[in-house]
């Protein structure tokens, strides 16, 4: 019984706790017996390679350091593009812009009479909806990518005013 309870923390650990972690091969060694654990290979994949994938053919590390200077590379919203009542409307890695685009299939421009910073939310459910949207990060890659080839990187101020520059490596 105790070589079981042995096993099953070990397997909660490699394959739970440290799921980020890269594992080929474990093996528990229980009363000298030698049994291993199925083969498992984890891999991560982080925000950069995420866009430099989305954007591989439009200079990649522009991109990177566009999202650098709009978010961070953070899923948050913005601290400027804000409404008559001080929320955001834009949001997410590229900061899009949930009055005037729609994002993961949802109409956003229907959660607002107005748009920019004279918008107001009218439908407070799609607006938490679309704000969750833009806040996940493959979403909003993608919509920066489709955003991007209907107005070219002129849609981004970061871009407009160079300040991504900066962040170039």
């Amino acid at each position: 019984m105790k070589s079981y309870l042995i096993s099953f923390i070990v397997i909660i650990i490699v394959f739970f706790i440290i799921p980020n972690v890269s594992v080929t091969k474990a093996v528990v060694i229980i009363n000298d017996d030698v049994e291993p654990i199925p083969k498992r290979v984890v891999r991560e994949i982080g925000v950069e390679e995420k866009i430099r994938t989305e954007f591989k053919n439009d200079n990649p590390k522009h991109w990177v350091a566009l999202g650098k200077a709009e978010s961070r590379l953070q899923n948050i919203s913005s601290k400027t593009d804000l409404m008559k009542d001080g929320r955001p409307f834009s949001s997410g890695i590229f900061m899009i812009n949930l009055t005037v685009h729609n994002i993961g299939g949802l109409n956003c421009p229907n959660a607002f009479k107005g748009r920019n910073y004279k918008a107001v939310v009218i439908n407070e459910k799609l607006y938490k909806q679309c704000i969750d949207a833009a806040n996940d990060e493959d979403i909003n890659i993608k919509k920066a990518n489709s955003i991007f080839k209907s107005q070219g990187k002129k849609a981004w101020g970061a871009y407009l005013n160079g300040s991504y520059l900066k962040h170039l490596k």
